[in-house]
């Protein structure tokens, strides 16, 4: 018996002594020392160091590229005028710029704004209704040219960065991940059916539309096109066009009306 109660003391004794400095005694009965311990919270908190600094690195490398546009539109039958907000991304860089067709399809004007302040007048090259897609020019030269990623190698729960300019804030970043993939919408009341979509929950707003949606690495394996929200604002479903299906039409756009 009195060996017993040692041996109850002793170990008394193992887990206690720990509290009362700090220690887990799971970890000295295994062996596992203080230093240890930290090295592992630390490893998690550069795990999410890093998963900023990703979004910062994009953000870096792909807020050059993208540009604000305003498009404006005159109502004959009213005698009034209109406009809309959004997006798009320098395709080249002498002045291509890729943008959704539904913000500017029908402008009397479309001016262009880059992330260094300045404005120019833009002109709609060519567009196609069926997949929400148009090419817009401005005159320019030596522009940073937005790099183009493989959206066919997306995963669910990958990170996004989307960059746009959600309600006239220009050159605004949000990250999230894809949410799913292979998505099918129909945009009222006359819009096109958008097929294969990427579905994110990176905040997405009118004035997003047309803008880039990014993999890690800042490429753009996206196009922000639209959402889907019973307010008109965020509720965490966005939807992008992959950019495997968007670069064949606008290879054909710059083909067809570039020169």
């Amino acid at each position: 018996m009195a060996v017993i109660a040692a041996v109850i003391v002793a170990v008394a004794v193992v887990f206690t002594l720990p509290f009362l400095f700090g220690a887990n005694p799971v970890d000295i009965l295994s062996g596992k020392s203080s230093s240890e311990t930290q090295e592992t919270r630390t490893v998690k908190e550069v795990t999410l160091t890093s998963s900023q600094d990703t979004v910062v690195g994009v953000a870096e490398k792909m807020l050059p590229c993208v540009v604000y546009i305003e498009a404006e539109f005159r109502s004959f039958m009213r005698g009034g005028s209109s406009s809309a907000i959004g997006s798009g991304f320098i395709y080249s860089s002498d002045g291509y710029i890729v943008t959704n067709n539904h913000l500017v399809e029908g402008a009397s004007t479309i001016n262009v704004s880059l992330a260094d302040g300045t404005t120019s007048q833009g002109r709609l090259i060519g567009n196609d209704r069926d997949k929400d897609l148009a090419l817009v020019k401005i005159e320019a030269r030596d522009l940073p040219v937005a790099e183009l990623g493989d959206s066919s190698n997306l995963v669910v729960g990958e990170l996004v960065v989307a960059i746009g300019s959600p309600e006239g804030f220009e050159h605004s970043v949000t990250s999230g991940i894809v949410s799913a993939l292979g998505r099918d919408i129909y945009i009222p009341p006359s819009g096109p059916d958008l097929r294969d979509l990427i579905q994110t929950d990176a905040a997405i707003n009118p004035g997003n539309s047309g803008g880039p949606l990014c993999n890690g690495l800042g490429e753009v394996v996206g196009i922000n096109t639209a959402i889907v929200s019973e307010s008109g604002g965020y509720d965490g479903i966005g939807f992008a066009i992959p950019i495997g299906d968007a670069v064949p039409v606008i290879e054909k756009l710059v083909s067809a009306y570039g020169g």
